[in-house]
């Protein structure tokens, strides 16, 4: 995954915990209509709909960009793991980038013409390089725990699906603890901040990726939004087959 098609997922997830946040802040339409403030209520009605329709096309965006090109296949049976998986994969690809920038600087980067403030931040963000390979057996380690409950086929049985949602629940929990890691969040926004336009891109992505707190989405808006997405595709997929539905 290239650093356009990272941004593009980046900002689709972005957008995706937005309306979702939006979704959950909204009042209850049917309490609104038992007191009668029908006016609201069909304000809180369209708001929701417009939400609906912007998951369910950020949803269909991240099966592209993601699914055929991941780990795990062109199936999934929770937005929560479409989510998880999403943000691993950008984490994965730009860890991997920066990993190959980060030789290529050491032994064919010369940086004597670098301002010293410039060279000396250089040379100290190369000293904590190892972070990266401490994040990726950490990402590994988050599938060995997972991937052990991932069903086999796209229908499981309910115990089989409660228990591999449970395990991507506890792999969002793991990622979140990485992100709220300080020694980490430094060693980006440091990459950030340094002379290497291609570093700083990837820096940021990461730090995109960590700042975005991914949280477990409630039950009542994952039927919602695969609702939405079956909607969505009936209405611009004439070919879409209900076997790739999720759940």
């Amino acid at each position: 995954m290239d650093a356009i098609k990272a941004n593009t997922v980046l900002a689709t997830l972005r957008v995706l915990f937005d309306e979702v946040r939006n979704l959950q802040g909204s009042a209850a339409i049917q309490t609104l209509i038992e007191h009668g403030r029908l006016a609201q209520a069909a304000q809180a009605a369209e708001e929701e709909r417009h939400a609906l329709n912007t998951i369910a096309m950020m949803t269909r965006l991240l099966e592209t960009e993601v699914l055929s090109i991941d780990d795990f296949g062109p199936w999934y049976q929770s937005l929560d793991e479409l989510v998880f998986r999403s943000a691993r994969l950008v984490l994965l690809t730009q860890l991997s980038h920066l990993q190959a920038l980060i030789t290529d600087i050491q032994h064919h980067t010369p940086t004597t013409h670098m301002p010293q403030q410039a060279q000396y931040r250089l040379e100290k963000w190369l000293e904590r390089a190892c972070i990266l390979s401490a994040l990726q057996s950490e990402l590994r380690r988050v599938d060995e725990k997972r991937t052990p409950y991932r069903p086999t086929n796209a229908h499981p049985s309910r115990a089989t699906a409660i228990f591999y949602r449970a395990s991507v629940i506890i792999a969002q929990f793991s990622i979140r603890e990485l992100c709220r890691n300080q020694v980490i969040a430094k060693f980006f926004r440091d990459g950030a901040r340094i002379d290497h336009a291609v570093v700083q891109c990837h820096c940021e992505t990461v730090l995109g990726i960590l700042e975005l707190e991914i949280n477990t989405i409630p039950d009542d808006l994952v039927n919602l939004q695969q609702l939405a997405v079956k909607q969505v595709s009936a209405n611009h997929d004439p070919g879409f087959d209900e076997d790739r539905s999720h759940g």
